[in-house]
């Protein structure tokens, strides 16, 4: 879920997750 649009804004909370970061 490292891959979600900038227009979504719970995509942008994820991102700011470190687990996110992992991912991505």
């Amino acid at each position: 879920m490292g891959v979600v649009p900038v227009d979504d804004p719970a995509g942008l909370r994820i991102q700011a997750t470190p687990e996110a970061q992992r991912l991505v």
